[in-house]
């Protein structure tokens, strides 16, 4: 009996002197992490905002394929929730407990580990970019500060914590930053998903610089198809000029570029001028009316591809609606998909 109350003591005075040395230590902690992103603010608070998406973008949810993720309905907007359970992750709840303009704050709840305040910053700057801010802030209570001490090695709680949620947070704004910029550049265009059929065309290709290819060079390439095929290519066309890219690379100015009439003929194929037939299936389309630019419409298509995950089974191609010539023109652009 002697030997058990003097074990009693002992574990009394050391519990008293775990938690009298935690009220030593700081335990307030405060981590976040930066980056800057060519997305509206809007955009990227849109996602973050929608806590269906975190799987996709956040460093935690990615590493751990064991997750399992319940959210509230609707899972978007303030007092939206979503729990989870990992092998690695743990178990808790993120809530969003404010949603104000470019920021939003939550509520992170770890179970049996306290809690924690998440908050982002979404910042319009001059050059159109948005420096987006994520972090977390809290304080540990006695317990907490004691059991980090022991198992940490260190009573330096917030440089602790900065350096291990910080390298998460910068995972996870990197990752954002492409779904961002992706989602903004999808969003100004319309993205139609559909189907084509295959038509038998005849095609010049060349090689040339990209500053170059002006509605004269497809006018020069277009006579010179038209020219072959002889009078009677008009009246059996199937379908617009059209021109199908194998190759764009702007850093050196150049393209690969293959130049076409849809028609039905028997005319044979020569060394420079050649018979094809179009891609058949499922394609993503974008139009374009006006200029000669279609920059805006390719980005968008990539980052469509992008966003949803679709894989690119050949060359895009452009089919010229209206007279390549002409100054106010339409163009549809083709991207082939499985």
């Amino acid at each position: 009996m002697k030997i058990l109350k003097s074990i009693l003591i002992l574990l009394v005075v050391v519990i008293i002197g775990i938690f009298g040395f935690s009220m030593t230590i700081d335990g307030k902690y405060d981590s976040s992490a930066q980056l800057s992103m060519n997305a509206s603010p809007s955009t990227i608070q849109g996602i973050v905002s929608d806590l269906t998406t975190w799987e996709n973008w956040g460093v935690w949810q990615l590493s751990d394929p064991t997750g399992d993720y319940n959210y509230s309905d609707p899972a978007s907007g303030q007092g939206a929730w979503y729990t989870w359970a990992g092998d690695s992750m743990g178990s808790g709840k993120l809530t969003i407990m404010e949603l104000g303009e470019n920021s939003m704050a939550t509520k992170v709840e770890f179970d049996g580990q306290g809690e924690s305040n998440g908050y982002w910053k979404f910042e319009p700057r001059e050059d159109g970019t948005t420096m987006v801010t994520w972090g977390m802030n809290g304080e540990m209570g006695a317990m907490g500060k004691a059991m980090f001490a022991i198992f940490m090695g260190t009573t330096d709680i917030d440089g602790s914590m900065d350096e291990m949620a910080g390298k998460d947070f910068t995972g996870g704004l990197a990752n954002l930053k492409v779904i961002a910029e992706n989602t903004e550049m999808a969003s100004k265009i319309d993205v139609e998903e559909t189907t084509v059929a295959a038509l038998d065309y005849y095609s010049i290709t060349e090689t040339l610089k990209i500053s170059e290819m002006d509605s004269m060079f497809f006018g020069r390439m277009f006579g010179e198809l038209m020219g072959y095929l002889g009078p009677e290519a008009g009246a059996n066309m199937t379908g617009m000029p059209f021109a199908i890219y194998h190759k764009w690379d702007p850093e050196n100015d150049e393209t690969t570029i293959e130049v076409a009439v849809a028609v039905n003929s028997d005319m044979e194929e020569t060394e420079r001028i050649k018979k094809g037939k179009t891609h058949e299936g499922n394609v993503l389309k974008a139009v374009k009316t006006g200029t000669y630019e279609t920059e805006e419409e390719h980005n968008g298509l990539y980052a469509y591809l992008q966003l949803h995950g679709k894989e690119m089974i050949g060359s895009p191609w452009e089919i010229f609606a209206t007279d390549p010539t002409v100054e106010e023109i339409v163009v549809e652009v083709y991207y082939p998909v499985k």
